[in-house]
């Protein structure tokens, strides 16, 4: 059960220390026990509700800090009101501690609806959309994201 001591800080949009913040992360597992939350969260396009579901919390000290141990490949989803920070962990990272500081930034629901140039809905067409993750460290890449395909209602 590899693993790997992160020191996070978490800070909001104004640079300020998101004291209180939620931090959930995947904890150290067995392969037995990853295999088993893989097959639990499979066809899961959200990282924060996948491991909220079946993964461990803490919370960060008025200095937007936690000490957490992290899987050996973990999402860490950061939580501040309607503030969302992500990052992730593979196990190329060692045993640490390694720092991160996760930027949250507003979070908001993403609605689409696909419709023709009558105003009809589109059924069945492959929504995706582009994010860019950014850490400390790390500013990019631009991934995308799967959103499936609309239903009766183009959405």
């Amino acid at each position: 059960m590899p693993s790997t001591l992160i020191h996070l800080v978490a800070v909001l949009p104004d640079g300020q220390p998101a004291a209180g913040a939620e931090v959930l992360f995947w904890p150290p597992r067995s392969q037995a026990q990853r295999d088993r939350d893989e097959q639990a969260t499979e066809g899961m396009r959200d990282a924060e509700l996948a491991v909220r579901g079946r993964g461990r919390g803490a919370r960060t000290d008025q200095d937007g800090t936690a000490a957490i141990e992290i899987d050996e490949e973990t999402p860490i989803c950061v939580r501040h009101g309607d503030h969302l920070g992500e990052t992730s962990f593979d196990n190329e990272c060692g045993p640490g501690p390694l720092w991160c500081r996760v930027e949250l930034q507003r979070d908001v629901a993403l609605r689409v609806q696909v419709v023709d140039e009558s105003g009809a809905p589109c059924v069945g067409n492959e929504v995706n959309c582009w994010t860019v993750a950014r850490t400390l460290a790390f500013r990019g890449p631009t991934c995308i994201l799967d959103l499936g395909c609309t239903d009766a209602d183009g959405r």
